[in-house]
């Protein structure tokens, strides 16, 4: 299922999907090797949607063991699980919470 809405998207935008993953990537493993606080304002400042965006490309696409790892110990995509209508298939908590044990 997500696989499939991450490839719809990525048809459509994904060289600026590209983009913005390759940025926050770099970004993101910046403010980890500097030790930015866990609830920094980077962090809390990403928006739901491109927290949702960020769950699907890492169910859906072959991303680094960096990457998600930093997405874990920062929990980025954590607070969804308060928000299924954000997703195109409204997951139970439970079944988002299990999706999220994945990483």
């Amino acid at each position: 299922m997500y696989v499939r809405v991450f490839e719809k998207l990525y048809k459509l935008d994904g060289i600026f999907l590209e983009g913005y993953f390759n940025n926050l990537k770099y970004i993101l493993s910046y403010l980890d090797k500097i030790g930015v606080e866990k609830n920094a304002f980077y962090i809390e400042y990403l928006a739901s949607y491109e927290k949702v965006l960020i769950f699907y490309y890492l169910t859906s696409y072959n991303t680094s063991e960096e990457f998600k790892s930093i997405v874990k110990k920062y929990g980025i995509i954590n607070d969804l699980v308060n928000h299924p209508s954000y997703f195109t298939d409204s997951p139970s908590v439970d079944e988002f919470r299990k999706e999220l044990e994945v990483f």
